[in-house]
């Protein structure tokens, strides 16, 4: 059990997620993408170490605990993510909701020796995309923010902000599914998950470039800028 609560604590899954939100939101932007960059390697390393392992030594009674974390992080994070005011918390929300996914997945894997190697490697690739797309993202809003949106960086937040999601022909839906073909076989359908992670992340999406735009309305009248970052 203490190892499962250690794993929830290093992904940010809930109920341990409580020191995420306020370090992103009190981070400077480099530090605040190294701080979102840790979960997923952590994700990455536990995965590698554990699932390629010695799995007929792993309790399976994890799969439960794992799970129920997976089902309160995607629920939590998405949810609140959306109504936060700050676009910092926002992001931290949606990794937490993120993290559940991964936390989900990493649970399946554990009642299935036989296909734990391609699950890990799913999960790697998965995770690794999930955090270049997140990081480059973060620092495009930034951007907006600054200066403006311009045509070209705004094409270009629309591309990043359609492979988060997992529009299809994107890198987001080839990430999904490679994760998805490594679960076949399993007993376990991912589609519910993916699903109602698809939505989350399309309306926090929303969510954000709302806030920019009320940002760039009002900036005139005298409101505090960093207030939404």
């Amino acid at each position: 059990m203490f190892v499962v609560i250690g794993i929830a604590f290093k992904f940010g899954a809930v109920p341990f997620h409580m020191w995420m939100p306020d370090v992103y939101q009190g981070s400077s932007t480099p530090v605040t993408l190294l701080v979102g960059s840790l979960p997923k390697i952590a994700a990455v390393a536990i995965a590698l170490r554990v699932l390629a392992g010695a799995m007929e030594s792993l309790h399976q009674d994890w799969y439960l605990m794992l799970v129920i974390l997976s089902i309160l992080s995607m629920a939590l994070g998405n949810i609140v993510a959306i109504a936060q005011q700050n676009i910092k918390r926002m992001l931290a929300y949606s990794s937490i909701a993120k993290m559940g996914l991964v936390t989900g997945v990493f649970g399946i894997a554990l009642t299935q020796p036989h296909a734990a190697t391609g699950i890990t490697a799913a999960l790697v690739v998965f995770t690794m995309h999930h955090l270049m797309l997140k990081g480059t993202l973060f620092l495009g809003i930034g951007e907006w923010q600054r200066n403006g949106g311009r045509p070209w960086l705004i094409a270009t937040l629309g591309i990043l902000t359609l492979a988060l999601i997992g529009a299809p022909f994107t890198s987001g839906a080839g990430a999904k599914l490679l994760l998805s073909e490594a679960t076949t076989g399993t007993g376990f359908d991912l589609a519910l998950l993916f699903g109602f992670s698809t939505l989350g992340t399309l309306f926090l999406m929303a969510r954000i470039l709302w806030l920019i735009r009320l940002r760039a309305s009002t900036v005139a009248s005298g409101p505090d800028p960093a207030s939404l970052v």
